[in-house]
């Protein structure tokens, strides 16, 4: 029974850009960098918390998804951030117990937990196949993540789906990735071609996706000075289409002259004229498909289709048919509930929809706290936080962390040295200064 809960996502502890991560990798000498201003900024947060709760204790401190990010830091790193943030937490003495959902930059969490869990503790008879989803309503005991607290404390998790209520009233949470387009065509292939709509199949089927597009290219392409990965990406959300444009002309010339050198004999004029229209066109190709493709996925008004995007009503629709095809119990009907989620890094409060003869819902976003956005003159967006807190009531409030801080946040993040030495990477690799890896040039050089 949940008397009442604090919900927070998206801190992506390990990230240089998040404003949560208090060590950061130092290349030079393989060491962790300290950064004063994480400490700041979770000290400020847990005030909060006490302040709004005037000594009570909070029954549970749910954390929803992509809490380590194991896509754009190195995974001791991110470790070494988890071990210190619940230190802090566990310190401020505010919660009874902690509850973990994992995202999609921290699933790999949930495979390890899953193959320690229920093949390593069963080797004398080991199970031909292990639970890839949770039900909603359980909570998973002794994984190794309890490592990472101090001894006394521990993690309950659970994947990908949370469930509960407080005061009758009826709580769903997930971490949103499995909101998005993608997944969504994927869950409808499940349903229409293979007649299934479980919640395990569907895990089973995006899996390996969400392992390699977040965290094995994470590692692979994000260790150490040039993190190729975190670099495209803040390309990416800043529509630094030029940039990338020549990259993509880089790496075609690179390809287009594997085994050819101009200065050998049979380098011919025609063969010159061949390259340099290769160059072009395939740039143009590649520029015109991916990019078409891009801006036309981020039009889609799905939820979670890309960061800092509003809900629409066909966003809305993408929840109402995830909650009802995997969520809301088919056994009986729920007139009213709550569903939570995180993923976009844009805060909701209280937007409600209704599914068609079925349920009312209230829809609630808790933001995020990474900042990966820069405006017209080049200076840092604010992140986005807004954790929630569930009174015992069952009533919701937001915690609005970056509208009581905005000044705090602005100021530190226009002079942190960590803060300022992100914005030179990003400067020196948009400016074509930043050489590839060693591990991409061995392949297109």
């Amino acid at each position: 029974m949940v008397e009442s809960a604090f919900i927070l996502s998206d801190i992506h502890l390990g990230a240089s850009n998040s404003v949560l991560t208090a060590f950061d990798y130092e290349p030079q000498t393989g060491t962790s960098i300290e950064r004063p201003f994480a400490k700041q900024v979770l000290d400020k947060l847990l005030d909060d918390i006490t302040e709004m709760r005037l000594g009570q204790k909070i029954d549970q401190c749910i954390l929803l998804g992509d809490i380590f990010d194991l896509s754009f830091a190195p995974y001791g790193l991110a470790m070494q951030n988890g071990r210190w943030f619940f230190e802090q937490l566990i310190k401020a003495d505010l919660f009874k117990s902690f509850v973990y959902i994992p995202g999609n930059h921290d699933h790999h969490l949930w495979q390890q937990i899953c193959e320690h869990y229920y093949l390593m503790t069963a080797l004398d008879n080991p199970p031909l196949d292990y639970p890839r989803t949770l039900p909603a309503n359980f909570l998973l005991n002794n994984t190794f993540l309890d490592s990472l607290l101090p001894e006394g404390h521990s993690f309950q998790v659970t994947y990908p789906n949370y469930a509960f209520t407080i005061a009758d009233k009826p709580f769903y949470l997930h971490h949103g990735h499995y909101l998005q387009q993608l997944y969504l065509a994927a869950s409808k292939f499940l349903g229409e071609v293979m007649d299934t709509s479980s919640i395990d199949d569907l895990e089973t089927l995006n899996a390996p996706f969400l392992e390699f597009g977040w965290y094995n290219m994470g590692q692979a392409y994000n260790m150490g000075q040039r993190k190729l990965i975190d670099r495209m990406y803040f390309l990416f959300k800043n529509n630094r289409t030029k940039q990338i444009d020549s990259l993509i002309r880089l790496g075609l010339k690179k390809l287009n002259r594997l085994g050819k050198d101009p200065t050998e004999k049979g380098w011919h004029p025609v063969e010159r004229l061949l390259d340099y229209l290769n160059q072009r066109l395939g740039a143009f190709f590649v520029h015109r498909m991916f990019f078409k493709q891009s801006r036309r996925h981020q039009k889609m008004p799905h939820a979670s289709t890309a960061r800092h995007k509003r809900l629409t009503e066909s966003a809305q629709q993408a929840i109402a048919d995830y909650l009802r095809q995997y969520l809301l119990p088919q056994t009986c009907e729920v007139s009213e509930c709550t569903f939570i989620f995180g993923h976009t890094h844009e805060p909701e409060h209280n937007v409600v929809m209704d599914i068609p003869g079925k349920t009312r819902v209230h829809l609630y976003n808790t933001g995020g706290w990474i900042v990966d956005q820069v405006d017209a003159e080049g200076n840092w967006v604010l992140p986005q936080a807004a954790p929630l807190f569930i009174c015992e009531d069952g009533s919701i409030q937001t915690l609005p962390f970056t509208h009581k801080h905005h000044a705090f946040l602005q100021n530190h993040l226009a002079t942190d040295p960590s803060f300022q030495a992100i914005k030179q990477q990003q400067v020196s690799f948009v400016n074509n200064r930043f050489p590839l890896p060693n591990c991409i040039s061995a392949v297109i050089l």
